[in-house]
Formats: C-alpha cells, structure tokens, sequence
C-alpha cells in the first residue's frame, strides 16, 4: 500500500512498524466494547500479508502505561523500519480524547501522535494513524462517513466526526475498523487516499 500518491519519494523496502492499543474491557465493566476483539482479529489477519515485524500489541493498559509505552515509542530507534503504523481501539470523547483500561482519558493528539512525530529517526517516514474510537457523545450520525486528515508524513484515520458515535456490532466488529481493514487488504496496490475515498463511498452507499 502507499501512503499518498506522491509516495515515490518515501523508501519503503523495509518493515513496518504496526503498534496497537487495543481496550475493550475496562475497570468499570459496563464499559466494556463487547464486539472488539473480532476487530482486533481482523486487524491481526489482514497485516499478516504485509511486510510488517510482529505487532506491537497493547491490551487494556491503563494510562500509566499508555503514557510509559508511547515514551519508549518516542525514543525508539525506526531506522530499520519504512514506516510506522498505530491503531486506536477504545471509547472516545470529545477533544479526541481516548479512555484506558482504568476509565482515565489520554489525548490522542498530545500524547500518542505529538510523541511519534518528535522522534527524530520517524523524519521523512510515512505514519499512518487508524483510531476506532467516538469522538463526543452528541448524537448518533447514520450515515456520518469516516474522517481522515493529512499533513506532510502524516494521515490519521478516525471513525467518526467530532460529537458523533461510532458504531460496533457485538459480535462482528465496528462497522469503520472492518470495512477499513477489507478494503486495506482488497485494494493493497492503491494508495491510502484511495482507500479513503473508497472507505467514504461504502459509508454513504450503506448509510
């Protein structure tokens, strides 16, 4: 898969480097995210295709160790990888916060993306973000098709507009996550804004 379509300059030959924080059950039950696994499964299925060293899996941490996982990612070492990729799989809220195991909230933006990007040996490197998480408990958008965003080096994926609900099927998965990984492995020669556009098509088509 390429990153953009200017993804001719970027080397890509070597590895990807695939880190997940995966958090479907929690200190206070009833906010568990029955259904996720079968995300999480896919997600390990799909990448099994791909150049990719064992995944860098992080199940129901809570937010000290979220915290002490992205620093050892922010002085980590990725000159033998082409490109990092970090899926996101939790409840969510507004301000693109994210919840862990203990109920605590981490911020997407300031705590896992801000800590990848200051890492030196990341410069020039393609990274990808996928966040399955909602983003606000506004109100429920049927037909809302997933967001994506880009700067230089950067694409981040997230299921869901701000103040709206992503949806989850307690026994197949989030609709976003598994759409997104079907389309990941179908169109595996297209570029990721290819993906995108295709991934907006299937929300609007289903809605």
């Amino acid at each position: 898969i390429e990153p953009t379509q200017t993804a001719s300059t970027y080397d890509l030959s070597k590895k990807a480097y695939v880190l997940v924080f995966h958090h479907d059950k929690f200190k206070d039950a009833l906010h568990n995210r029955n259904g996720s696994a079968e995300d999480l499964k896919k997600l390990r299925q799909t990448l099994a295709h791909y150049r990719c060293d064992q995944l860098d899996v992080n199940e129901n941490k809570n937010i000290d160790q979220v915290e002490r996982k992205m620093e050892e990612i922010k002085k980590k070492d990725f000159t033998q990888y082409s490109c990092l990729i970090v899926f996101i799989m939790s409840h969510g809220n507004a301000n693109d916060t994210i919840m862990a195991q203990d109920g605590k909230y981490y911020s997407f933006q300031k705590d896992v993306v801000e800590l990848c990007t200051s890492n030196r040996t990341l410069n020039d490197k393609p990274k990808l973000f996928v966040v399955q998480a909602c983003r606000g408990a506004a109100h429920i958008v049927t037909d809302a098709t997933p967001s994506m965003s880009h700067k230089i080096d950067l694409v981040i994926f997230h299921s869901s507009f701000q103040g709206a609900v992503s949806f989850r099927d307690q026994k197949r998965g989030s609709f976003f996550m598994q759409a997104f990984l079907r389309l990941l492995h179908k169109h595996n020669n297209e570029s990721i804004v290819k993906i995108n556009t295709l991934l907006n098509q299937e929300f609007t088509q289903n809605g």
